[in-house]
């Protein structure tokens, strides 16, 4: 309640009486009060956020009234709260004229939307997500942006995304690769049937060297693309990471030169993986040879193990399955990558380095052979600080394998068994059949799995010793023909040829069991060696 008196005099300023007023103010008083609890709530609120609230007023020029203390926890600083004007100089160079395009059309429109880069106080730039409303309050018109730090949802989509693009040229790579090993697997064999033929003192045998030479390296190069692809045969077996590192000792400190310092750093008690030792071994060399080039004057490299435990949150960020995981850090003190060089740095054929300096392949394989081995290659780099690349791959608890070689011999062997040969490409299939014929063995070829069928229905009394077939064929695939065919010879033996791995006989890198199989290109050599332990040993 709330009163006021006032008194009644008479002529000679007597109190007569007292006049007075009561009033109900607590619906009033109410109303203030829910008002100051309303303010005091919105207070919290703001600040408390981690959203990064501002109020500009749109004069003459666009003045800043309010600054959220949010700044200090997203941004590591509070600009200046009010009087001061619009604070361009924490935006990035590349996104200040959107920020001033969108102030000006705040005079005319109620609301709008950006994505910013900003500036965090430690130098990095954080992407914010704003949203801005437009007010007239006292004839004055006035802005209010709602910004939200989304780098984390960035960071995800760029990974995504690379790793969609990554996925479509690993397909188109693959596919190149195939093609390229049929026409190899064809160069290579029969420049070696013609150095077998040509006499020590050929004026050609020079030249057919340099064409099988020229092959050789193009083999070399189609292997990467298949690395890349995660489409080659892996042969996986229980490894020690810090024992292939320290084994390679030797070999890195001749690879990156005296003028750089290596420094190995194994944990004791790490995990040991399962995976292909050749194909780790040529991640590791890549590596150091893309930071040697990174160190032109020297520097240092440091080569780390541990035991890493991947959570749901981690791996978001690392892109592998939650789970247990060894890392095998590389570090340099190069001069390091920036943004748009990091993006690209694993894609085939993406390179930094001068005109026959490299294919660009080195990377792009490493990604390849770490990802079909279900790990992941994660890359930090700075400019002018240096470059690491932290390798994850599946650790394991088993003791390691050792493999014992089998003995070689220069003798190709021979054999008088009949072979069924289905080969889409003629010139591999003339080769292969050319190759075993010369050998004593008696061959049937066809060009499709139907042709291949057709031929055996048609040909009465064959005892068929083995079928060579390729795995990647039109209208009826390797596997599929090879079924066919076991159900007419129980135990025939059976070999896939192939320069492309396909899921019918092969599941995440490793060949299903029981499955014999030649990668193309193939030697004469190699391919008589392959069929004639098959059918002797079975495998």
């Amino acid at each position: 309640m709330f009163s006021t008196a006032e008194p009644l005099r008479d002529r000679a300023d007597s109190v007569l009486s007292y006049f007075g007023i009561i009033s109900d103010i607590t619906e009033n008083k109410l109303t203030r009060e829910a008002l100051r609890e309303s303010e005091e709530r919105y207070r919290l609120i703001a600040e408390n956020t981690d959203d990064l609230i501002n109020m500009f007023l749109l004069g003459r020029q666009v003045t800043a009234v309010y600054t959220s203390p949010s700044y200090q926890r997203v941004l590591g600083y509070v600009p200046d709260s009010a009087g001061g004007g619009l604070p361009t100089d924490l935006f990035h160079p590349d996104d200040i004229a959107e920020v001033l395009e969108q102030f000006a059309v705040m005079r005319t429109r109620a609301a709008t939307q950006l994505t910013v880069r900003v500036r965090h106080a430690d130098g990095s730039w954080r992407w914010i997500e704003a949203k801005a409303s437009a007010l007239v309050r006292a004839g004055q018109r006035y802005v209010v942006t709602v910004g939200r730090d989304i780098t984390d949802r960035k960071r995800l989509e760029a990974q995504f995304l690379q790793a969609q693009k990554m996925e479509g040229v690993g397909q188109l790579a693959g596919g190149i690769a195939h093609d390229f090993n049929n026409l190899l697997t064809a160069i290579l064999g029969n420049t070696d049937l013609a150095l077998d033929t040509l006499a020590p003192d050929d004026p050609a045998r020079a030249d057919v060297s340099e064409i099988a030479a020229a092959a050789e390296r193009a083999v070399g190069l189609t292997r990467q693309l298949l690395a890349f692809a995660r489409k080659q045969i892996l042969e996986p077996r229980v490894i020690d990471a810090n024992r292939l590192i320290l084994d390679m000792d030797a070999l890195l400190r001749r690879l990156i030169g005296e003028d750089i310092e290596l420094r190995t750093r194994v944990f004791s008690h790490l995990w040991h993986v399962k995976g292909d030792l050749t194909q780790l071994e040529q991640v590791i060399i890549n590596m150091a040879v893309n930071a040697r080039d990174a160190m032109p004057r020297g520097g240092r490299l440091v080569i780390e193990t541990a035991n890493s435990l991947i959570d749901d949150i981690a791996q978001e960020y690392i892109g592998v399955a939650p789970g247990s995981y060894i890392a095998i850090s590389i570090t340099d003190t190069g001069m390091g990558m920036d943004e748009e060089t990091q993006r690209r740095a694993f894609e085939p054929f993406f390179t930094t380095k001068p005109p026959g300096r490299g294919t660009g392949l080195g990377l792009a394989t490493s990604y390849g052979i770490i990802k079909q081995h279900g790990g992941t290659i994660v890359l930090h780099s700075t400019p002018g600080i240096g470059t690491r690349f932290t390798i994850y791959l599946p650790g394991i608890d088993a003791p390691t394998e050792e493999i014992v070689a089998a003995p070689f011999s220069d003798e190709l062997p021979n054999g008088s068994e009949t072979i069924l040969l289905v080969e889409d490409e003629a010139a591999v299939r003339s080769l292969t059949a050319r190759v075993l014929r010369s050998h004593g063995y008696h061959v049937f070829d066809a060009p499709h799995g139907r042709a291949a069928l057709e031929l055996v229905g048609t040909t009465p009394d064959l005892r068929l010793g083995m079928v060579i077939t390729d795995v990647v064929m039109p209208q009826m695939s390797g596997r599929e023909v090879a079924e066919q065919l076991e159900k007419r010879f129980p135990g025939v033996k059976v070999l896939y040829i192939s320069g492309y791995t396909d899921r019918a006989i092969v599941h995440e890198g490793h060949l299903n069991p029981g499955i014999e199989f030649l990668h193309k290109p193939f030697t004469p050599g190699a391919l008589l060696r392959k069929v004639r332990d098959i059918l002797d040993n079975g495998g």
